[in-house]
């Protein structure tokens, strides 16, 4: 940190104001001023210190020419990376997505999302036994997190893992824990899928029972 009395103060601003006139305000440790930028950083050093960060005369913000942050006319703001990943809170990429965040998204508003469906993009379709596959996930159980002593219910990590059909869900962060990933399409087929089962075997015992019914009444 660094100090400065009155009279260096002054000689500062001094300084500042002579470049401000000129349309740009340069700030540097080493390298050479751009003076066609508003504000540019140039250093070498800790991974603390802003390489290579440039802010352009329309206020976005680029770094090494390869991550642009940019703000549009209409309050538009756009992170782009040259056609990589994006990782929040965090250093791993997840499930090898575009953008990966290590903790709790909250939202006000709907969050909305898609995968390929179309039948000309899939071949060996067959259908399967989605009851099966729910007890081989060994139930849905409650249980209590020991961090804040939360309530909750769900699945089990390492038993959903031992699950063929759905151990794609399951996640592992760096520190080697589990996750699931319940917005997974899987999921959600195969819930659908033991509905239309179990709607399948009751419409066989209405019928058995129509039938016995009938039987008793002749």
């Amino acid at each position: 940190m660094i100090f400065l009395d009155e009279s260096g103060l002054k000689k500062l601003w001094t300084k500042i104001k002579s470049y401000v006139k000129n349309n740009y305000l340069p700030i540097v440790s080493k390298g050479r001023v751009t003076p066609n930028l508003v504000l540019q950083f140039l250093s070498i050093g800790n991974d603390n210190e802003i390489n290579g960060t440039t802010y352009d005369s329309a206020g976005n913000v680029v770094y090494n020419n390869q991550v642009h942050i940019n703000y549009t006319s209409s309050g538009n703001v756009t992170l782009a990376n040259g056609g990589g990943f994006v990782v929040v809170c965090g250093r791993e990429r997840l499930m090898g997505a575009a953008l990966s965040v290590h903790g709790s998204i909250a939202a006000s508003g709907s969050i909305s999302g898609n995968t390929s469906s179309d039948e000309r993009l899939k071949e060996n379709i067959k259908d399967i036994d989605c009851l099966s596959i729910i007890k081989s996930m060994g139930g849905t159980k409650a249980f209590t997190y020991k961090e804040n002593g939360e309530k909750s219910i769900g699945f089990i990590a390492q038993n959903v893992r031992n699950c063929e059909f759905m151990k794609g869900i399951v996640t592992e962060d760096e520190d080697g824990y589990l996750g699931i990933n319940y917005w997974d399409p899987k999921l959600v087929s195969v819930s659908f899928g033991a509905i239309e089962q179990l709607q399948g075997k009751i419409a066989e015992l209405e019928k058995k029972l129509s039938e016995l019914q009938g039987t008793e009444v002749s």
